[in-house]
């Protein structure tokens, strides 16, 4: 089966959520908060300043939030990737693919749990979890969106031994979201976390 190449932008300000069909998921081949030409997202009366710039934490953010997900939703903020060149208007790009995940085609799926949140995470028959990496706190704005967030800079530091503990070699396993399964107490409280 060909894959297409999807290329989306989103012009700084604004929202946009991407999705794949049923039991598809994103795959992100580049992704970016910036601006790397001159006529994406040009608005009226705005001097263009710079054409290559873009937020060093920008792929990694966005691949948080969009990787292995059958949905997301990309918002195009500064205040959530820094301002990579003040005064010029910037954007988000990505390009993805939405892939069938199977045994000779696997993605590493994402799942996002935001806080007091429970999630049930199932691989189906004959297939077991398999922990690569996991974490409990905030590194980002993006994910888990909220008014109260505080800090990006904090992270449980138990959190992928309780998660592999928890879900690790087992078809089915359950993850609550909360200070208190994961031994959180660096954060600041009503700093929402994931």
């Amino acid at each position: 089966m060909l894959l297409t190449l999807v290329s989306v932008a989103v012009c700084e300000g604004r929202r946009r959520s991407i999705r794949c069909r049923a039991n598809y998921v994103i795959s992100v081949h580049a992704a970016y908060y910036g601006r790397t030409d001159s006529s994406t997202c040009r608005r009226r009366n705005t001097n263009i300043q710079s054409t290559s710039c873009s937020s060093t934490s920008s792929n990694e953010i966005i691949k948080d939030a969009c990787q292995g997900q059958n949905g997301c939703r990309l918002d195009a903020r500064s205040s959530i990737f820094g301002d990579p060149c003040r005064g010029t208007p910037k954007y988000i790009y990505m390009s993805y693919t939405c892939i069938y995940p199977t045994c000779s085609n696997p993605i590493p799926t994402v799942r996002v749990i935001c806080e007091r949140q429970r999630r049930i995470i199932n691989c189906g028959t004959g297939k077991r979890i398999g922990v690569l990496t996991g974490f409990y706190g905030r590194t980002n704005k993006l994910t888990c969106p909220s008014r109260t967030i505080r800090s990006t800079r904090c992270k449980s530091r138990s959190s992928f031994r309780r998660i592999h503990n928890t879900c690790h070699g087992k078809q089915r396993c359950a993850i609550t979201a909360t200070n208190t399964a994961f031994g959180m107490h660096r954060c600041i409280v009503s700093n929402t976390k994931f």
